[in-house]
């Protein structure tokens, strides 16, 4: 709204899904800034890294993201995305899971997995 138009392309409909319409509404019509700590309380994002930490903490993230096995990381973020749209269908479950153990790296992990768990 400072700059003249309304938040749009689907913007304001994630942030309501994200933050809730009460803190949507507030943010979107006051334009006013919030710290870190009100973003974490109210679920904009999910955790807090100091300016010290930011390089230890973006290299752990990357890396554990990246040791995940790709097929299973695709699957997810397909379904993350398709539960933010409207579009999930959880009777898609079944084959992605089954689409995922077949990969290559599924398999490998899932083993590794259950070996652990014995």
């Amino acid at each position: 709204l400072d700059a003249g138009i309304p938040l749009t392309w689907g913007g304001l409909d994630h942030l309501v899904n994200l933050v809730g319409f009460s803190v949507a509404i507030d943010l979107v019509t006051t334009c006013r800034e919030f710290d870190a700590r009100e973003a974490y309380e109210t679920g904009f994002t999910s955790r807090i890294i100091t300016a010290e930490n930011f390089m230890k903490e973006l290299t752990f993230l990357t890396n554990t993201i990246a040791s995940k096995p790709k097929t299973a990381l695709r699957i997810t973020k397909q379904q993350l995305i398709s539960i933010r749209t409207g579009t999930y269908n959880s009777k898609n479950d079944a084959a992605f899971m089954l689409e995922s153990l077949a990969s290559p790296d599924g398999k490998e992990t899932h083993n590794k997995y259950v070996k652990k768990l014995s």
